[in-house]
């Protein structure tokens, strides 16, 4: 009995040492980035959907799991509630007007501080306790009622109620700070859409937010032949060479299309009776810019432009391109979502062009937010875990899916994702970042591959060329705008959209290109630099 209750205290006296110890670690792996001494213990509600089947054995069983790292890591101990989509959102309003009940005037308030000091933590409960397997551990406290801290959303609905009925913490100041590793993990553009009013509450799951992309099946073996990067290419003419040297290998097709439409690129004209810019063939327009439109520029004085007009002739008249019948080609301009891309990147590399944004509640449809009124001094603790999830692929897999072993494997062959029971169900898409997660049953072993490079290429779509732009009817008073300028341009680019057109041979075609700016600059010019021209006009409305 004696040399058990020696047992006890030496294992005792060597926590207490473990965390003397730590007083001058500094962890910036996972988003820590201040300096601390021991660390209080704090236990955190945190709020989660789950499908159909999680039975509550196997939940336990991995939030214990769960809790073994963030004990371990952060001292963090975390509570969490596991509920179906239709009893999800009863529960949560009902835990946060509780809190808000019980807050004081400083807790509700939504800018949390972050102070990098341990003593603004939860006070330390000093008391060890003797775990299972006699293991001693520090007492983390328990929850305070109605105590809700981090809250997952799926709906950008409720998302925004929340933000208007102050449910909700801004997280400003903690992405730019102790969680700033978490602009390494999500796409830009996801995270800009997440934000209400100018203001971030909720960390929103990187997912693949385009709809469709046009994009460039490269023949792997080619490439491989050749020394191809793929990684360098941007566009279509950055593959000159490549289809150059394809164009040499007997039973090979450069071009499987049987033509390729210039890609990136704006016209803008002007038509008088509906008092609308046009998209059709124009001297002017925008190419590369297709994040924003900008002001319009002389498309023939753009090099950019030049060189992938000049790259889709040479391939023209060079014979590059086929039937779309080739049983070997070297390369295929093709438009479609990211299954026919994954299907496509099988046996080919792939290059994105350009893909089209999905709209900002789709890219927001689910995001992991803080309760405003969850105690300030804690506020450090909710976001070291949230950013543990999305930065963290040990962690973000075993929320997702449970116990490696026990709820799932690993093939040995492929790493493919094995369901082993199904008494742990969660939706890839609710619960982080999904690029870290493995690929769901049933989904493309390829698919966080393919949907980055979408990611990458994605552009917001607007509703027109020039965002609906309308032509004043008049300019200070009784001063007309001036057609005269587009009616000008417009006669002058179906000129030269004929002489390109009608050309025989590669040589003829360059000449007139390079010539456009020389011999047609004082129309182009007078269009985009006119007072009262449409192209004025709209560049005076963009501020």
């Amino acid at each position: 009995m004696k040399l058990r209750i020696l047992s006890i205290v030496l294992c005792i006296a060597m926590i207490v040492c473990t965390f003397a110890s730590c007083s001058k670690k500094k962890e910036e792996d996972d988003g820590v980035i201040s300096e601390t001494s021991a660390r209080a213990a704090v236990t955190l509600s945190m709020y989660v959907i789950t499908e159909d089947g999680t039975t509550d054995e196997a939940a336990e069983a991995v939030e214990k799991a769960i809790n073994s790292m963030t004990k371990s890591k952060y001292t963090t101990k975390l509570e969490i509630t596991y509920l179906t989509a239709d009893e999800y959102y009863a529960a949560v309003e009902s835990q946060f007007e509780t809190m808000k009940k019980n807050a004081d005037p400083s807790a509700a308030d939504t800018e949390a501080v972050e102070s990098g000091d341990e003593t603004a933590q939860a006070p330390v409960e000093e008391e060890l306790v003797i775990g299972e397997n006699g293991v001693a551990e520090l007492r983390y406290p328990t929850l305070t009622p109605g105590q809700i801290d981090i809250v997952v959303i799926d709906d950008y609905a409720k998302y925004t109620e929340y933000v208007e009925k102050g449910y909700l913490a801004s997280l400003d100041s903690a992405v730019k700070g102790l969680s700033k590793k978490l602009t390494d993990y999500i796409y830009p553009a996801t995270l800009e859409a997440a934000k209400v009013d100018g203001v971030l509450y909720g960390i929103p799951n990187n997912h693949p937010i385009a709809a469709e992309a046009t994009y460039i099946t490269v023949n792997r073996e080619l490439a491989e032949e050749f020394g191809l990067d793929c990684d360098l290419v941007k566009s279509v003419s950055d593959l000159a060479d490549f289809l150059a040297f394809a164009a040499t290998k007997e039973g090979v097709t450069p071009i499987r299309n049987t033509e390729i439409a210039l890609n990136d690129v704006l016209y803008m004209g002007a038509d008088a009776a509906t008092r609308t810019l046009t998209s059709d063939f124009s001297l002017v327009g925008q190419y590369g810019k297709n994040s924003t439109v900008t002001a319009p520029e002389s498309l023939f004085a753009n090099q950019a432009y030049k060189n992938e007009l000049l790259a889709l002739a040479k391939f023209d008249f060079g014979g590059y391109y086929g039937t779309g019948a080739d049983e070997k080609y070297a390369i295929e301009v093709k438009t479609g979502d990211l299954a026919a891309m994954c299907a496509d990147g099988a046996d080919n590399e792939i290059v994105v062009l350009c893909a089209k944004m999905l709209a900002k509640e789709e890219i927001c449809d689910t995001v992991i937010g803080v309760s405003a009124f969850t105690d300030k001094k804690v506020f450090d603790r909710t976001m070291e875990v949230i950013t543990y999830l999305n930065t963290n692929e040990d962690f973000r897999n075993l929320f997702q899916y449970g116990i490696e072993g026990t709820n799932y494997v690993l093939d040995e062959y492929t790493d493919e994702m094995i369901k082993l029971t199904n008494d742990y169900n969660m939706d890839l898409a609710k619960t982080g970042n999904m690029f870290i997660a493995y690929p769901d049953a049933g989904m493309p072993l390829n698919i966080w591959e393919m949907a980055k490079k979408q990611n990458l290429a994605s552009v917001a779509q607007v509703d027109s060329a020039f965002g609906g732009f309308v032509i004043p009817a008049d300019v200070e008073g009784e001063t007309p705008v001036d057609f005269d300028s587009a009616k000008e341009l417009a006669k002058t680019s179906s000129a030269v959209k004929a002489q390109l057109d009608a050309c025989k041979t590669y040589e003829e075609y360059e000449a007139i290109v390079n010539s456009v700016v020389q011999t047609y600059g004082e129309v182009i010019n007078g269009f985009i630099t006119g007072e009262k021209t449409p192209c004025a006009l709209y560049i005076a409305s963009l501020g």
